[in-house]
């Protein structure tokens, strides 16, 4: 985020297809949050669509149980929280019309 706005960012790359990840770290913060992260998911996508339509939206991956013993275990955040991030993210995919590619679901 410290190189200048998504819109400079991608015009200088010349991007024409952009693969879209996001969510995870969101998910950390619960489901109550899920609104706002609908929303702002939402206002950046629109942002991108300035620079091309060739997107598609990529589910997070699911957390791992870690092997570090004094590691938190984020794998019980896989559900529900991570879970319903997932599915928002769907559903705006679907919104848009846009191809979604789910690396959540086994």
């Amino acid at each position: 985020m410290n190189y200048g706005s998504w819109a400079e960012q991608l015009g200088h790359l010349k991007a024409d297809v952009l693969l879209v990840q996001f969510g995870q770290m969101e998910a950390l913060d619960g489901i109550d949050r899920l609104r706002e992260f609908e929303t702002a998911y939402q206002k950046l996508l629109d942002e991108f669509r300035k620079q091309t339509g060739r997107i598609a939206l990529v589910s997070p991956l699911p957390f791992e149980k870690p092997n570090a013993i004094a590691a938190p275990d984020l794998s019980l955040k896989n559900f529900p929280d991570l879970a319903a991030y997932v599915a928002v993210i769907e559903k705006i995919a679907i919104r848009n019309g846009l191809p979604f590619i789910d690396l959540f679901t086994p």
